[in-house]
C-alpha cells in the first residue's frame, strides 16, 4: 500500500495506470455536497500531462467550470 497526505483546501487528482485499481481515501470532515469545489482534469490553466488517455470520468468531474483565480477564496 502507498499513501499521500493532501491538506484541507488543496486540490488533488489521480489516474490509475493498471486495471482493477482500488482507491481508498479518508477525509477530515463529513461530506457536504453544498461545499464541493473542483476543476476539470483537462483545464488548460494547469496543463496536466496525464500518462494515459482519460477513458472514464464522472459527470460531476466533467462539469466543473474553467479555473479562475477570482473564484479562489
Amino acid at each position: 500500500y502507498e499513501q499521500i497526505y493532501v491538506p484541507p483546501g488543496c486540490g488533488q487528482g489521480f489516474q490509475t495506470l493498471v486495471d482493477d485499481t482500488e482507491l481508498f481515501y479518508q477525509v477530515s470532515s463529513f461530506y457536504s455536497p453544498d461545499h464541493g469545489a473542483g476543476f476539470r482534469y483537462d483545464d488548460p490553466a494547469f496543463a496536466v500531462e496525464w500518462p494515459l488517455e482519460v477513458t472514464a470520468i464522472s459527470d460531476k468531474d466533467r462539469s466543473w467550470p474553467p479555473f479562475s483565480w477570482e473564484d479562489v477564496a
